[in-house]
């Protein structure tokens, strides 16, 4: 076997080398998958070409509908012609679409996919005669005489043909694991089905080469009957503890697709009209460190905690300065005197309540020395206009402190200060029955993480403030 590794970022696919693929089979002018999808009730517009040239490779790329009863909700998706005579064998499987949770599943509950993220695989390159598909070793197919290849589809090749010969015809191997436990119920990494990959390319709203090559998710297949919320719950736990499996064997370490996060992803973009100048101060060269790795993260709570992370990394300095403010006016008080026990003892309290203070509490104390009023209510007030309502009670962000900055009873620095620590606990406390800070945890595969932009927005600029603020002749210790 010719194997080689490859990798991209910290993705990686398993690959079948280019050289003795034929792209022949399914050209752009052929219409016969276009015609197909409209019989089946497809709304298919005018093909379009997203970057690649008509008929390299992948085709012309179409958007279109998914057959609905109608209405204004008919759901989107967008394919490359390559990936249409997948759609056109999916089309009858009645499947399940859940748009938010970038999966779906079958109406009897026995199957659910879910998309993953792109990190967290790895891939090799092997030629099309060496492939072998790891469902042929399959104890769950072997004991009840089933055809794998149907019941497990991909958006390179549909139920109806055998995967070793999909290799001779494509250039992915696209089956990573698959395992059963000999008793109806199986789990497989594998290229997602056409429906998925449709639907994920349209939420993302665009297409790059990677989008096209490396989407794969995992799939379930279950013996019984199942509700559909009961078997997305059940292929959760199930998929969530053979990633731990891999992980633990060094195998791969894949993670489900944060939901909708393509449109959240930071833009690389200068804003129009930005210079570059000379730094005019020296900040710290390790919360700088954390502030620039954020726009690397993997996820919008790994960015967020990122960011965070920048601006904890202040709090010895802002602890010394409050605890030797609050000594001084202790010891300048007219009314201390080092002779008198009361007058003592009085300090001692002082330090004790400092000493023993709360991290929330020095986080606020923290905010309130590096924020301003002024510049807390500008910062508002930009991310208000471009997230409306998003930090107020109808915001789809929960269990953290609304921002109110007409509030006369609360200080608008320590509103925003609670509001960024009530995240991070979430993030940070996601414990099994949501630990003991009194609110929800929140993972990278819920729903909310779709609107925690704004979130991540807030606490990075309030990042640059701080780091900022404590930089070499300002606030520095």
């Amino acid at each position: 076997m010719v194997v080689s590794e490859v990798g991209e970022g910290d993705f990686a696919d398993a690959v079948i080398d280019d050289d003795d693929a034929d792209f022949g089979v399914f050209q752009s002018h052929d219409q016969a998958p276009v015609d197909l999808l409209r019989r089946a009730g497809y709304l298919v517009e005018e093909p379009e070409v997203h970057g690649y040239r008509s008929g390299e490779r992948w085709g012309n790329w179409y958007r279109f509908a998914f057959p609905s009863t109608g209405g204004r909700d008919r759901l989107a998706g967008l394919l490359p012609h390559v990936m249409l005579p997948a759609l056109v064998e999916e089309s009858d499987r009645g499947w399940v679409i859940h748009k938010s949770a970038l999966g779906l599943s079958s109406r009897d509950g026995r199957y659910v996919e879910l998309l993953l993220s792109r990190f967290g695989l790895r891939f090799v390159s092997v030629r099309p005669s060496d492939y072998v598909s790891p469902r042929t070793g399959c104890a769950t197919a072997h004991s009840r005489g089933e055809s794998y290849c149907t019941s497990f589809t991909t958006a390179y090749v549909g139920g109806n043909s055998d995967v070793r010969e999909m290799g001779k015809l494509f250039p992915r191997a696209v089956v990573h694991f698959h395992v059963g436990d000999g008793r109806g119920t199986c789990i497989e990494i594998s290229s997602a089905t056409a429906t998925l990959a449709a639907v994920y390319m349209e939420a993302a709203d665009r297409i790059r080469r990677p989008d096209i090559e490396y989407v794969a998710s995992v799939k379930v297949k279950f013996p019984e009957n199942l509700s559909s919320e009961a078997a997305m719950q059940r292929a959760r736990s199930l998929a969530g503890t053979f990633f731990f499996e891999l992980a633990a064997l060094r195998q791969a370490h894949p993670r489900l697709h944060e939901p909708l996060l393509e449109r959240d992803r930071v833009r690389s973009i200068r804003p129009a009209g930005t210079a570059v100048r000379f730094p005019p101060q020296s900040v710290d060269a390790r919360a700088g460190s954390l502030f620039v790795s954020a726009d690397g993260a993997g996820s919008p709570l790994s960015r967020y905690l990122a960011y965070y992370q920048s601006i904890e990394y202040f709090l010895p300095y802002s602890d010394e300065r409050s605890s030797i403010a609050k000594l001084k006016r202790e010891v300048f008080s007219p009314g201390f005197d080092l002779s008198r026990d009361a007058s003592l003892l009085s300090l001692v309290r002082t330090i004790g309540r400092q000493t023993s203070r709360s991290e929330r509490e020095s986080f606020k104390d923290l905010i309130t020395l590096v924020l301003p009023l002024e510049k807390a209510k500008a910062i508002f007030e930009g991310l208000a206009e471009q997230y409306p309502d998003h930090f107020s009670k109808r915001g789809k962000v929960q269990h953290v402190t609304y921002l109110h900055p007409a509030d006369a009873t609360r200080a608008f620095p320590m509103q925003i200060a609670d509001r960024i620590y009530d995240l991070r606990c979430r993030i940070v406390h996601s414990k099994a029955m949501g630990g003991a800070v009194g609110a929800e945890p929140l993972f990278p595969t819920d729903d909310e993480v779709a609107y925690v932009g704004a979130d991540v927005e807030l606490v990075r600029l309030v990042a640059m403030e701080t780091i900022t603020a404590f930089a070499s002749g300002t606030l520095s210790p």
